[in-house]
């Protein structure tokens, strides 16, 4: 199966993972069919389970931890996220959930069943602080597997920290169409900050300033972003008072470009079934 992503790359990319539906009416992400078992996730409105073959272990959606820096090691405390498998010259490979405290011993069965083979001699000796099950261990350059790290990543972020929209995963219809959207678009977390050039860094230091912010790095859908008028007219008012830029000034359509390039154009993550249109799962503006 092929995978689009925001850059454009589509078809010839193959996936890491693919989202369905289960007989449960869970979301369900699991690599492709293979020789080598790998572990697979089941997302449902109650509880989170690790799959491998058919064993699963509940992780809990009140233990996932967000962690800012992947390299970041996970609390003592029993925590799970999702990480990188491994990684190599050109930075992380696949992806792999990573478990701590009681969820060690918990996912023992799984970790000994799950590829590859050293692992599974792994899993056999002395306890340590923190272990992983591989998702996918691709290292093929045609396997989009960066995307469908950052998107499953933030789904699970999304899911533990906003309940009412971990509630609409009871839904069917929704777990579905959610399915059909994740394989439709995975897409990268957006990178802030790194910018040389002066007016572009001024400027989203004013964004953040003014709360005009994504907080799980890109939008939880399209119309959950404050109307680019405003934006402009706040981040304005920033840059004129900034004492720093007495000497400069930024004309107006280059504000713009810049303020759709760093917040309001960023597109969505493929979550738009999980946020009702109500409000209360919208993210909106955060300051």
């Amino acid at each position: 199966m092929g995978t689009t992503t925001e850059a454009g790359r589509a078809g010839w990319l193959s996936v890491a993972v693919d989202a369905a539906i289960d007989d449960d009416g869970r979301l369900a992400v699991h690599p492709p069919r293979r020789r080598t078992p790998l572990a697979g996730l089941r997302l449902g409105a109650d509880e989170v389970w690790v799959v491998v073959g058919a064993a699963e272990v509940p992780l809990g959606w009140d233990r996932f931890s967000h962690l800012p820096y992947p390299a970041e090691p996970l609390p003592s405390r029993a925590t799970w996220t999702l990480g990188s498998w491994s990684s190599g010259r050109a930075g992380p490979i696949g992806i792999a959930l990573r478990v701590s405290g009681e969820l060690i011993p918990a996912t023992l069965p799984l970790r000994r069943r799950s590829a590859p083979w050293w692992r599974r001699i792994q899993a056999f000796g002395p306890a340590t602080w923190e272990a992983s099950l591989p998702i996918s261990t691709s290292t093929n350059v045609f396997t989009d597997a960066a995307a469908q790290h950052d998107t499953l990543g933030a789904l699970c972020r999304v899911l533990a920290e906003l309940p009412e929209a971990r509630a609409r995963l009871a839904d069917r219809t929704v777990v579905a169409e959610l399915a059909r959207q994740m394989n439709a678009g995975w897409v990268r977390l957006v990178a802030s900050g790194g910018s040389v050039r002066r007016d572009h860094t001024d400027v989203e230091h004013a964004l953040r300033e003014c709360g005009y912010v994504h907080p799980y790095g890109r939008p939880l859908s399209a119309s959950a972003v404050a109307p680019l008028d405003g934006v402009v007219r706040s981040v304005r008012a920033k840059l004129d008072a900034n004492p720093y830029r007495a000497e400069r000034h930024l004309e107006t359509p280059r504000l713009t470009q810049i303020c759709r390039d760093l917040f309001h154009d960023v597109a969505p993550w493929p979550f738009a079934p999980l946020v009702d249109p109500r409000g209360p799962c919208d993210e909106g503006l955060v300051t």
